[in-house]
Parts: structure tokens; C-alpha cells; sequence
């Protein structure tokens, strides 16, 4: 039974059903060399590699049909192949440029998807750094986590990357997401704590999570300024303040939470699955608000995205590559929802 659960400041609701897969099996994934493909590579409006010339007419051709100017219809679903085979895209963001960013678990990169599908890729400086979150910061770049290379990385709209270690060893960064105060705020999976920096890559500080062994995932900006995360392993939700002051709240069924995010209610929503992650089929994985004001959520099972209204009416779209694994999902700039495809190694769109 999969269930997507609100968090009051009163308390838990259940509304809805929904709920993602673990994340533990992608910390075991080896390492997938990503061949000859250059890292200025784009595709082209066949999904091919395509030269700049070329790959800058496809973008407006995509763009065009994904405004509703060419033959791509509203409901439609349009999927963009990533020039690295075997990547393994796993979460997407929209940058403060308007682009939408990418990590590529496999491959240690971060790629950027303009709305038409032009995608670019930068090679993360840290071999086998294995990047996991990624998020928009506060000084117009886009942040992300190594969850291998123990780091944050920075990269700029140009491409530029730079790394900042984390004072914790083995820490395994998982999530990122910019706090009310300016900073990057990040989850240590391993390391049991969840970390803050500052744009300039000073950490501001680690503040340790009471419970031991609590696994730390996905971390959301709160209505009341602070930030919250989830603790899949235990299962809690977590909080903590700017000032680092840590409490937790615990769950009261034995779930396994993952991605939380803000609600279109200014309630906090999260994925989890209840009991055996093997019961039903769907595992749901990323969340995100659409720019519908919809809950929109990627199910890695069954190769489908689907959207959650306020009153838990659920629609469900199946992706035209089979077997793809949708994992991370956002609302893009252009009023689109935009989702990568781990196992297809393709960029989606969803045309509201």
C-alpha cells in the first residue's frame, strides 16, 4: 500500500496514495563508464548526438511543439535522449537561468536541458562522485550533491564546476535545497547529520540527528522557515532551524520515507512506501509541486508519471519508452513537468 502523507504542524494526515522506492540499491550501483561522448554533446529532434548548428534548430523545433506551436498536443509526453549512454539521470531541478538541470549518477556529470531539449553535459571534476540531489541556490547557480565523492559541488549557467568538501568523512551527501538564510542545506545519508553551507562552499555548520542509524534522504524548505527531511531507515521526519537546532518527529506507521516537498497547502507532503516496499507495484519515487498546483510523482515500476489533486483524485500517464524508471521530477519554467528517466537515459516532458 503506498500512501502520500501530509505533515501539519499539529501533526500527520494521510491523503491520497502514492510513495517512493529506497534510494539504497543506487548508493550500491557501480560505476558505468560513459564512453567517447563528448561532454558538449546535444541532441538533436531525432534523440540523436547533433552538432551546435544542428542541436540549436532542433531546440526550437521541440520548443516550439512543446508551446503548443507545432503538432505536439496538451497530455502529450516528449522525451529527449541524453548524448552519455548509460548515464543514469537521476534528479532534476529548474535553474535560476530557466534551464532545467540533471544529475547523471553514472556518468559524474551534471547536464542542462534548455525547454526546446537541447541538453548539455559537464564532467564533475571528482571521478566516481556519483552526483545525487540538486537544487537552485540563492546566487543565480545550481548546487548539487556527490553522494561517493563526499561533496557539494557548484556549477555555474556556463558550466563551471567547483567542489567543496564535506568535514565528514563517508558521509554520503543525499539531498540539497536553499534555506530561508541564504545557504545551501544539505542531508548526510551516512554521516547522520544534516549539513549547511554557505555560496562562497564554507560549511556553516553539521548538526547531528539524535537517532542512530536514521538514514537521511530528502530535504524540503518549510512553511514556517525552517527546513525538514525524512529519515528512511527509522522511519522519522526531521527538522531543523536555521541555528541548527535538530528535532524529530516520529511517523505513526512503519513507512519508508523519501522525497518531501512543500504542498500547494503550505502543508509538507512525502513519499513513502508502508511495510514491504514489494507490495503493489507503482513505486512511486519523486515529488514535486506542478504548475498545475497538483502533487506530481514519478513511478519507477511501472514506467509512469502521475499527478495528485487536493481532493487524492489521481491520473496516471505511461511513458512511451518501456521499462524507463522515472525517478526525479520538477516544474519547468515553461509550465511543463519535466522528469528524468533513469533506466531509458532520457529527459520527459509532460505537456499540461
Amino acid at each position: 500500500m503506498r500512501r502520500l502523507i501530509a505533515f501539519l504542524a499539529s501533526g500527520f494526515a494521510a491523503c491520497g496514495c502514492a510513495g517512493p522506492p529506497t534510494c539504497e540499491e543506487l548508493r550500491k550501483c557501480p560505476r558505468t563508464d560513459s564512453g567517447s561522448a563528448p561532454d558538449a554533446a546535444r541532441t538533436g529532434s531525432d534523440g540523436n548526438a547533433a552538432d551546435n548548428d544542428q542541436a540549436s534548430d532542433a531546440g526550437f523545433d521541440r520548443l516550439d511543439a512543446i508551446d503548443g506551436k507545432g503538432p505536439i498536443a496538451h497530455g502529450a509526453i516528449v522525451e529527449f535522449a541524453i548524448p552519455t549512454a548509460n548515464s543514469a539521470p537521476l534528479k532534476i531541478t529548474t535553474g535560476p537561468d530557466g534551464n532545467l538541470w540533471c544529475t547523471e549518477w553514472k556518468a559524474g556529470k551534471v547536464g542542462r536541458i534548455t525547454t526546446g531539449g537541447t541538453i548539455m553535459e559537464f564532467t564533475i571534476p571528482t571521478n566516481s562522485s556519483f552526483p545525487q540531489g540538486i537544487a537552485a541556490g540563492a546566487d543565480g547557480n545550481v548546487w548539487f550533491t556527490e553522494a561517493v565523492g563526499n561533496k557539494i559541488g557548484r556549477i555555474t549557467p556556463a558550466g563551471a564546476i567547483t567542489e567543496f568538501a564535506i568535514p565528514t568523512s563517508y558521509s554520503s551527501p543525499s539531498a540539497i535545497a536553499a534555506g530561508p538564510d541564504g545557504l545551501l542545506w544539505f542531508t548526510e545519508f551516512d554521516g547522520e547529520k544534516v549539513g549547511s553551507m554557505n555560496i562562497s562552499g564554507g560549511i556553516v555548520g553539521e548538526f547531528a540527528v539524535p537517532t542512530s542509524g536514521s538514514g537521511l534522504e530528502s530535504i524540503a524548505l518549510g512553511p514556517d522557515g525552517n527546513l525538514w527531511f525524512t529519515e528512511q531507515n527509522v522511519p522519522k521526519i526531521g527538522r531543523v532551524t536555521p541555528a541548527g537546532s535538530v528535532a524529530e518527529f516520529t511517523i505513526p506507521q512503519r513507512t519508508t520515507p523519501e522525497q518531501i516537498v512543500l504542498g500547494p497547502d503550505g502543508n509538507l507532503f512525502w513519499g513513502c512506501t508502508l511495510g514491504n516496499r514489494e507490495l503493489g507495484n507503482g513505486d512511486p519515487s519523486g515529488i514535486a509541486l506542478g504548475p498545475d498546483g497538483n502533487l506530481w510523482f514519478t513511478e519507477s515500476r511501472t514506467s509512469k508519471i502521475a499527478s495528485i489533486s487536493s481532493d487524492g483524485t489521481i491520473a496516471e500517464y505511461a511513458l512511451p519508452s518501456a521499462g524507463s524508471e522515472p525517478r526525479g521530477i520538477t516544474a519547468g519554467p515553461d509550465g511543463n513537468v519535466w522528469f528524468t528517466e533513469m533506466a531509458s537515459n532520457k529527459i520527459g516532458c509532460f505537456i499540461p
